[in-house]
């Protein structure tokens, strides 16, 4: 592959050895999945303004943000007759 190739280059450039980067990127995607597994990203392009609401709801305790895009979301199914989530937390 190019991307093989062109990793070869710079590890060559920078002197160090592929398995000592290949230990700390496989280490930090371990990490990050722990928590995420069997979760999937939604994410969308919106005003700030939306971003500053529900960091407001988070803030006067009615929530986590995840808690809360999940309950909007599950309210916008509910809406168009859709199955809404059952929303498991740990």
């Amino acid at each position: 592959m190019k991307t093989d190739a062109l990793q070869d280059a710079l590890m060559k450039s920078t002197g160090r050895t592929a398995a000592a980067s290949t230990v700390v990127r496989s280490e930090a995607v371990a990490h990050k999945a722990s928590g995420r597994v069997g979760l999937v990203n939604v994410s969308a392009w919106l005003s700030p303004q939306f971003k500053q609401n529900l960091l407001m709801l988070k803030a006067l305790g009615k929530g986590d943000v995840q808690d809360l895009v999940a309950e909007a979301l599950n309210d916008l199914f509910a809406k168009h007759n859709q199955p809404v989530v059952r929303i498991e937390r740990e």
